[in-house]
């Protein structure tokens, strides 16, 4: 192998752990916002007031799928 494969092999591998790597980021937040998501919909409106949400504010979030930011 020369210099010029042994090169092109390593950013063929960084890419590949960095598409990983992103992947990744993506499902922890998408798993993030179905929790939160989740959460809005068994609070109290108590707990929203102290939020600075509304029971509707909260219903409208709550139903958005966890890949819509």
């Amino acid at each position: 192998m020369n210099l010029s494969e042994i090169n092109s092999y390593n950013i063929v591998v960084f890419k590949r752990h960095s598409i990983i790597r992103s992947m990744g980021k993506i499902v922890a937040m998408w798993s993030f916002r179905y929790q939160q998501r989740r959460a809005l919909k068994t609070m109290s409106d108590h707990v929203l007031r102290d939020i600075g949400l509304s029971r509707e504010q909260a219903r409208t979030e709550a139903r958005k799928p966890f890949w819509v930011d």
